[in-house]
């Protein structure tokens, strides 16, 4: 999904899972919103959400264990994302700047300066989700589906 200037909203039915596995979903709006609700049920592995100014709200708040790589890019706005309260496999890799304040749920650890991991995360794991996400100019804000 390519757009200008719009907001985009995407709502996967929680009964109801895209029939087919994609390699990637694109989004990419050049000014506006991107919203996702039960995005992990799109069955996607790469999953790429790309706002030059704006906002993305990604719930994967009822995700059960997956492998899914996301990157989710905003040049100049807010990044929300939803994540499952109970215990599943995450890592983040949070590419900040000076201008972006990172707000993390409870229960992550941080490993290095960029990069949090959900306790009981481990390397040699097949199935998780990969957070991979810049902001240049705001907030990144993960929150659980109970905050």
């Amino acid at each position: 999904m390519r757009a200008g200037s719009a907001n985009v909203i995407v709502n996967y039915r929680k009964d109801q899972e895209n029939p087919l596995e994609m390699d990637t979903l694109l989004i990419k709006v050049d000014m506006g919103t991107f919203e996702a609700k039960n995005l992990h049920l799109s069955r996607s592995s790469n999953i790429i959400a790309n706002v030059g100014f704006g906002k993305i709200q990604i719930d994967f708040g009822n995700a059960k264990v997956t492998k899914t790589e996301v990157k989710d890019t905003v040049g100049a706005g807010k990044l929300e994302i939803i994540l499952p309260y109970e215990n599943i496999p995450i890592r983040i890799n949070a590419n900040d700047s000076p201008l972006c304040q990172i707000t993390m749920s409870q229960g992550f650890e941080k490993t290095t300066n960029q990069v949090f991991i959900a306790l009981g995360f481990n390397e040699n794991l097949i199935n998780y989700i990969h957070f991979n996400i810049d902001v240049a100019v705001g907030n990144i804000i993960f929150k659980t589906s109970r905050d």
